[in-house]
């Protein structure tokens, strides 16, 4: 069994232990979900996969078939009629995008189902080819004013608002079925900010 909260060196005796071929099945949390490369490994089991984010998902099936082996990858899940909307559509993309070459797909579709907000969280990190250079430096730049505030104790002049919804904010594939295209229009909604310019963007996705 691994799992984070081992030591590390219990933890590399028991991956090498698998590596090695001294036992066959090997019971872990996520942490093996990289770094874990054995071309043995032909089967994983995911329990409770609907619990799990499509790039983990995606992370933990990579575990296996890597080598000419066929390998297999079986999601547990509760009824998948019980399952909530987004959980659906993580494992409907992961079993949509199994062909070879399939990650970019994966990661255009888990950045539709989270919505754009995420990918300025602090849990994200990597993206500037996706928002682009200039709408990355901006949220870098409001985000150490922010800190700078919080540091000095004051309070912003203009407080960003907490807005919270009962569904998806996203751009649908019936609408736009090009993934770069929809992170475009990504893109310039999370730039719109004077009234003008987002009744403007709103016309031209009406004329579309």
């Amino acid at each position: 069994m691994g799992h984070g909260q081992m030591k590390g060196a219990e933890l590399e005796r028991i991956m090498l232990g698998f590596f090695h071929h001294e036992y066959d099945v090997l019971l872990s949390t996520s942490i093996v979900e990289s770094g874990l490369d054995n071309p043995r490994a032909n089967t994983i089991l995911i329990n409770r996969a609907d619990a799990f984010g499509l790039s983990q998902l995606y992370q933990l099936r990579g575990r296996v078939g890597r080598s000419n082996r066929r390998a297999y990858a079986i999601l547990l899940t509760p009824n998948f009629r019980q399952l909530n909307v987004n959980a659906a559509r993580r494992l409907n993309a992961l079993e949509r995008h199994s062909h070879y070459g399939g990650g970019y797909e994966i990661a255009m579709r888990d950045l539709e189902i989270r919505g754009s907000g995420n990918l300025f969280g602090t849990e994200q990190s990597g993206h500037i080819a996706n928002v682009g250079y200039k709408l990355y430096t901006k949220i870098l730049k409001e985000t150490l004013e922010e800190l700078r505030d919080i540091a000095e104790d004051r309070t912003p002049l203009y407080p960003k608002p907490d807005i919270k919804i009962d569904f998806d904010m996203l751009i649908p594939e019936v609408f736009i079925d090009d993934p770069n295209e929809r992170v475009s229009l990504y893109r310039r909604i999370a730039t719109a900010v004077e009234i003008a310019e987002i009744d403007k963007f709103q016309k031209e996705l009406r004329d579309r």
